[in-house]
């Protein structure tokens, strides 16, 4: 194979990448804390943690009412189940008006959509069965407590900065 002139102390890819790795020295960025109400579009510059679970407590998913699942249990259309509304903590045979988002009754563990239901004087009737956790949001569902909400070096996007006021933080350092 003949060889082309001024070529023949060429160094191999393999060798060209290791030299230039070795020379290259890591820099250090210096950060600045900034509001999150200036962040948008700017790059995070660590890993930022949640303090706290994500939702903080067991909510409904859906708007309707908190419910004991068993006590839907067999609810049907044409055979609805009958119980009686309550302003506190949800018994046997009792549900509690509530709204997407609000904390899960003490007592309930699972929601029936109002689509689902019918309200009569002091009482509603289901029409269908749930499942014990059905429309619920389970405390730290979206992001636990520890977890890497956001890695480093991550443009901050309208949804990031709503995550990070919904975990309480008010500020974040960015590069």
């Amino acid at each position: 194979m003949a060889r082309l002139k001024g070529f023949e102390k060429l160094t191999n890819i393999d060798e060209a990448l290791s030299i230039l790795l070795r020379k290259l020295e890591p820099v250090s960025l210096a950060f600045e804390q900034i509001p999150l109400h200036v962040a948008l579009g700017r790059v995070t510059a660590e890993d930022i943690q949640a303090k706290n679970d994500l939702p903080s407590f067991d909510r409904s998913a859906v708007d309707g009412y908190a419910v004991k699942a068993r006590d839907t249990f067999g609810a049907s259309q044409f055979n609805p189940k009958t119980l009686k509304l309550t302003e506190n903590e949800v018994r046997e045979g009792e549900a509690r008006q509530i709204w997407t988002g609000n904390a899960l009754p003490r007592g309930a563990d699972a929601v029936i959509m109002l689509e689902y239901t019918k309200r009569i004087e002091g009482k509603i009737e289901v029409g269908i069965s749930v499942t014990p956790g059905g429309n619920v949001s389970k405390k730290g569902e979206d992001v636990q407590r520890g977890e890497v909400a956001i890695k480093a070096g991550t443009r901050l996007k309208p949804h990031h900065l709503g995550l990070l006021a919904a975990l309480g933080e008010t500020h974040v350092n960015i590069v």
